[in-house]
């Protein structure tokens, strides 16, 4: 399900979604008695487009990626402030 080595996170984050969304449709009694495959026509819509966003690689689901690429993108910030600091003659305390 998850071909990336430690992006495992996604597919646990699909999974918990689509239990989260399934118990929200449906309650946890009513798939008990249910009949076998009678709500595969009205969950599979929701289940396609749930899968659609988590692939799409333009949406950040991973809360923690996310966080790291914005520390990158802060620390990268620094890095070439203090370059800039230092190409001026600045002395750094």
């Amino acid at each position: 399900m998850s071909e990336e080595g430690d992006k495992h996170r996604i597919p646990y984050a699909f999974l918990n979604d689509i239990k989260e969304q399934f118990i929200a449709k449906y309650g946890r009694d009513l798939p008990q008695r249910a009949i076998a495959f009678s709500m595969n026509e009205e969950f599979s819509k929701l289940l396609r487009e749930r899968m659609e966003y988590y692939n799409t690689g333009s949406v950040q689901v991973d809360t923690i990626d996310r966080v790291k690429d914005q520390i990158d993108q802060v620390k990268d910030v620094m890095v070439q402030n203090i370059e800039k600091v230092l190409e001026r003659g600045e002395k750094i305390e």
